[in-house]
This record gives structure tokens, sequence and C-alpha cells, in this order.
């Protein structure tokens, strides 16, 4: 794994968060981080992201769209789970609600 991807920033709200080394946005985890790079990253995923945005209302988009696209046991092309432990669901979703605008 690449150093500059595991950059951590000072602690914010419950602990350490990792720092995208290029943009400066700060994730969760590193897991997050990954899963988050491939969701704005891959076409057809971006694509299918806000179409699925267009008509929900669920609280945490990220793991409703995850299940309806039967992705619950799939990770990225880079081998990241999309649902597993310490995988940050509100960090995704903000991402899915921040594509509609």
């Amino acid at each position: 794994m690449s150093e500059k991807i595991k950059s951590v920033t000072k602690p914010v709200g419950a602990g350490l968060r990792y720092k995208d080394p290029v943009s400066g946005t700060e994730w969760a985890n590193e897991h997050t981080f990954h899963i988050a790079y491939w969701m704005l990253n891959d076409v057809q995923i971006y694509q299918e992201m806000k179409k699925f945005m267009q008509n929900s209302n669920d609280p945490i988009p990220y793991r409703a769209w995850i299940k309806k696209m039967e992705l619950v046991d799939k990770s990225t092309t880079n081998g990241w789970k999309l649902m597993a432990d310490g995988v940050h669901y509100g960090d995704l979703s903000e991402i899915m609600r921040a594509s509609m605008n």
C-alpha cells in the first residue's frame, strides 16, 4: 500500500482519519477511502449510484444501494470488500448525496 494513502491526520471526532494526499479529503479509514475512490472513478458504478439516488429516501443510501445492486459479497476492483467491518457507511452515503448536486 502506498505511503501517501496511509497518511493520517490529527484526531477528528471519534478518532484518527485517513487523508487523501491529493485532494486533502478526510475519510473514516483507509478501507472507506478506497471504496469512495472506486465509487467516484468507475464510470459504470458512478452512473448506477446516481441512478439509484434519483429515487432514494434511505437514511443510509450506501447500504441500501449495495444491497439493491446485489454487491453485498463483492469487492472493488482492487479487492476492498464493499460491506465489511469498519466501512463507514455514513461517509459513503455522503458521497452519494453529493453526486446529486
